[in-house]
């Protein structure tokens, strides 16, 4: 996916509350994953890596805190919860992405 500094900068808006440090996965062994915390800045290029598919990272709210986003993870195929939630949260004047993993 090409990612451009118009989506970079969404990205970063929508879900980016610190720049550091961040968690970044990495696999010290086939078929294992771990996580290491980077007590470093997390810089454009780290974020058009994970959004690229080469580097999963994870991110943290604010030292105070504080988040812009909040995820629910629904393992069910039956889309109704979705649905419900969805208009809970539009209910509350939240928004929504929802994204089918």
């Amino acid at each position: 996916m090409q990612v451009t500094d118009e989506k970079l900068a969404l990205f970063r808006s929508l879900f980016v509350c610190r720049d550091e440090p961040y968690p970044e996965q990495y696999s010290p062994e086939p078929g294992v994953a771990k996580w290491a915390v980077r007590r470093e800045r997390l810089t454009d290029e780290v974020l058009r890596a994970h959004l690229e598919g080469r580097k999963t990272i994870g991110l943290y709210s604010s030292a105070e805190s504080m988040t812009k986003w909040l995820t629910i993870d629904l393992d069910n195929r039956d889309q109704q919860p979705v649905r419900e939630t969805v208009e809970r949260a539009q209910k509350q004047g939240l928004p929504v992405y929802v994204e089918d993993s």
